[in-house]
């Protein structure tokens, strides 16, 4: 067997191999039976080759050309193949741009329905939003107007939890809002209190608790809305009286929402008419002292005018019983001078006034000598009926007039112990015997009318004040005023 070396023949034989190759990849790649019918024609084209380059041509001619036959016809076979291929996949690119239009057309009515939806749902949120917001603020107004009510005001939700603590309740209670606010269990009652423990909003909340005797004095009871009074020892360091008005948080379908109470401090609208209690005994006290005393008087000069008639006929007897009605009028005159001064006793309401002041005004109006007198602090303040200066008038002035020549100052001191105020009124005179002390503030008990200390104590107990003499005899008298807790103050820095 003799090889010929025929390039054409042998370039077509390699060209063949490498057809076969791609064919059988393309099968493998796609599975389409096109590619494998023309590696099986371009197979046979190469055994063809093969057997021209092995010069076997000649012997095998037939079996030759059936293979060259069959090659062509399977080359025919995978032209049409690959025909058919094109035209199924050109149907199926038709059918494939078919859906593509029509689910782009379905995307695109989509898209727009999603637009409209969208557009829709975003009108639906800015008017929720603006609905959100218009009520925010109107919930903000609503606090804001709370928040600044000149009544310290407090409410809680339905679980007893603190929704609203204005400033006004700050500054009683001595809380702030931020340590307050989402608070339960009876945290509000803390600060009035000092435990916790239901307080008048929670009895609107919940009638069937049985009210507190704390709030025994229930002023008015209107439907839901419930109005009372209590004492409070302890609030922020002193004793108060509180007014209280509560009632139910409504929501706008009707439902109870919550309770809110407003809390007044009323104790110097409570101390001012138990004082106008007083005054109306001290005033009737008063009036009873200078009718007796006036009345006494009267029947004394009734007595000496009847004598006058019966001494006519010796005119130094007339003469001496004449001086003694002159005598009896003048007292007449001035127990009705001296009561002019007290008849405002009581009518006006106590206030608070300045000590110092007061003192500065008393020596202004007497003559004070060469004494030296020591005004006290300048800030301290009294709670007391306006007739107070009065009171430190009738000290000073007694002073002046029982001190004797050895006094030459007075002073005007002050201390705190356990709360309680004491003023001091104190000289360096002679002070007052052991025997009158007992007597100094008895009615009718002195030198002139018998009135003055009397009549001062009196003013002083208007406001729960005493007063007592404490002085050593011989070395100054020294008054000292007792002021309880709640009527003295500083208001400045001493």
């Amino acid at each position: 067997m003799n090889l010929t070396s025929d390039p054409v023949t042998l370039f077509n034989f390699i060209f063949c191999i490498l057809i076969v190759i791609v064919s059988i990849w393309g099968y493998r790649k796609t599975g389409s039976y096109t590619p494998l019918s023309i590696g099986a024609a371009f197979g046979l084209f190469a055994i063809s080759h093969a057997a021209t380059l092995l010069d076997l041509a000649v012997p095998f001619r037939s079996e030759l050309l059936f293979i060259r036959t069959t090659a062509y016809i399977l080359v025919v076979a995978g032209f049409f193949l690959l025909t058919l291929d094109i035209i199924q996949r050109k149907l199926a690119e038709n059918a494939l741009r078919e859906v593509h239009d029509g689910l782009e057309h379905r995307i695109t009515e989509r898209t727009r329905e999603l637009a409209v939806a969208n557009e829709t749902l975003q009108n639906e949120i800015i008017s929720r939003k603006n609905a959100e917001e218009e009520a925010r603020l109107s919930e903000r107004r609503l606090m804001d107007i709370v928040n600044f009510l000149p009544d310290p005001t407090m409410a809680i939700d339905v679980d007893g939890t603190i929704i609203t603590w204005n400033r006004a309740i700050e500054e009683m209670t001595g809380k702030r809002a931020e340590d307050m606010l989402g608070k339960g269990d009876y945290e509000f009652a803390l600060p009035f209190y000092q435990k916790r423990r239901p307080m008048l909003l929670d009895f609107v909340l919940k009638p069937e608790i049985e009210i507190d005797e704390k709030y025994s004095d229930i002023i008015q009871r209107s439907r839901d809305v419930l109005i009372a009074e209590t004492s409070l020892p302890q609030l922020q360091g002193r004793s108060v009286v509180l007014w209280g008005k509560a009632s139910p948080l409504y929501d706008y379908k009707g439902n109870i929402t919550g309770a809110i109470e407003s809390i007044r401090d009323i104790t110097e609208r409570k101390r001012n008419e138990e004082t106008i209690k007083q005054v109306n005994r001290k005033l009737n006290l008063l009036s009873g002292i200078t009718r007796h005393d006036i009345n006494n008087q009267l029947f004394a000069l009734q007595a000496y005018i009847e004598l006058s008639k019966r001494s006519l006929g010796d005119p130094a007897l007339t003469s001496e019983y004449i001086a003694k009605q002159e005598k009896i009028a003048n007292t007449i005159a001035h127990q009705i001078s001296f009561t002019k001064q007290y008849e405002d006793l009581g009518v006006k309401a106590p206030a608070w006034q300045n000590v110092n002041r007061i003192i500065k005004s008393v020596i202004s109006r007497l003559p004070m000598r060469n004494i030296c007198v020591n005004e006290g602090y300048p800030d301290l303040e009294v709670f007391a009926d306006p007739l107070l200066e009065k009171v430190f008038y009738n000290l000073i002035d007694n002073a002046l007039h029982y001190g004797g020549e050895q006094m030459t100052s007075i002073h005007v001191r002050s201390r705190i112990e356990n709360g309680v105020l004491t003023l001091v009124v104190e000289d360096d005179g002679t002070g007052i015997t052991a025997e009158d002390k007992t007597q100094l503030f008895t009615k009718g008990f002195g030198k002139h009318t018998g009135l003055g200390l009397y009549l001062s104590k009196e003013i002083l107990a208007m406001t729960d004040i005493t007063i007592n003499e404490t002085g050593v005899p011989g070395k100054g008298a020294r008054f000292e005023m007792t002021v309880p807790d709640g009527t003295y103050r500083f208001t400045g820095k001493s």
